[in-house]
């Protein structure tokens, strides 16, 4: 071969160079398409995915009905709380305590203990309910442990100032006036509100809760008390308890509530009796069917007064305060139950 130019050999060399680049190249595509063919099953549909996904939509579980919904106020065991879904949140801003404006206000971050509920928390913080939910517009409709609750002192509602609100708006929406919120919430002409302080609204009833809490507060009212005054008390309360005869532990489908023997026991609403007669531990017992939902028993009577079938209105006389069925004295056995539920009724009336 004849010796070649400096110029030839470059042009040689350089013709080399790109050989060996395009016979790398050429390599690594080839690998690349290897290794991603490996990673492909000959056994997978290229639609696996998308089918994996349909199916475990189609798994779901379906929507909860009317007939299971849970009790309206209850402290359920750890499996039920485990097993909760949580609620949506409401479309109102967050209240931050620590934005608070009211200065004689105190509100505590309470944490719900097994055996409580929102009517037990109130009663131990002297408020009532609807005071823990105008604190807490989120809370769910059935308490649960662990749950965090703002606990205000003092009855009425706390309230995050939103966008656009005004004092007046404000104002009107609790019907109360705005002098008064800016003398609870030391408010004045220099030192006004912005969006996200929380206020406190005194003695009035919550306007800002979820759709739950809105049906039941609609119809709240609709039982009465089954005596013509408290008298005494209770000497059970709902849910867990200590049975009074074998010293167990149990769970109180109501309340019992201390009365003379013979005293007059009223229909807690009106309704049609469904049962009046001898019930076991009942003994002396009266069921109203108030609707399709609600049905009240009135429990341990000496005296019935009304017959299956009779329609009777609330206030009406059903029965005696006695000592039958199986008691350690003389008091009325107090239950209502919702779509066959007992739910604890002392918050209902």
């Amino acid at each position: 071969m004849p010796d070649l130019t400096p110029v030839g050999k470059g042009i040689l060399k350089f013709a080399a160079v790109e050989a060996g680049v395009l016979i790398l190249t050429l390599g690594v595509l080839f690998g690349l398409s290897r290794h991603g063919a490996a990673r492909v099953s000959p056994n997978t549909s290229p639609d696996a995915t998308p089918v994996a996904a349909e199916a475990t939509a189609d798994m779901a579980p379906a929507p909860i009905n009317d007939h299971d919904k849970p009790s309206i106020i209850s402290s359920p065991d750890a499996a039920e709380v485990a097993e909760k879904p949580q609620e949506a949140a409401t479309p109102y801003p967050a209240i931050d305590p620590k934005r608070l404006l009211a200065k004689n206000l105190k509100v505590v971050d309470h944490e719900v203990e097994l055996g409580e509920n929102y009517w037990t928390v109130a009663k131990d913080f002297n408020i009532d309910v609807p005071t823990v939910l105008g604190a807490n517009p989120d809370m769910d409709f059935v308490a649960h442990i662990h749950q965090h609750l703002l606990v205000p002192n003092r009855k009425g509602a706390l309230h995050a100032v939103a966008k656009g609100e005004t004092l007046k708006s404000i104002a009107d929406a609790y019907k109360a006036k705005v002098e008064d919120l800016k003398k609870e919430n030391s408010i004045s002409w220099w030192h006004g509100i912005r969006e996200g302080d929380v206020l406190f609204v005194a003695d009035v009833k919550p306007v800002r809760m979820n759709d739950k809490w809105r049906a039941y507060f609609g119809s709240r009212g609709f039982f009465g008390m089954p005596f013509a005054s408290w008298g005494r008390g209770w000497s059970s309360k709902f849910g867990k308890r200590v049975d009074p005869i074998t010293g167990l532990q149990g769970r109180h489908p109501g309340v019992d509530l201390r009365a003379k023997f013979g005293v007059d026991v009223f229909a807690s609403a009106t309704g049609r009796v469904i049962f009046a007669g001898v019930a076991g531990g009942y003994g002396n017992l009266v069921q109203i069917r108030h609707n399709k939902e609600y049905i009240s028993y009135y429990g341990h009577l000496s005296k019935i007064l009304v017959k299956q079938g009779q329609h009777v209105h609330r206030g009406q006389i059903v029965g005696k305060v006695g000592a039958t069925g199986r008691v350690t004295g003389p008091h009325l056995h107090f239950e209502i139950r919702r779509y066959g539920k007992p739910i604890d009724p002392l918050p209902l009336m």
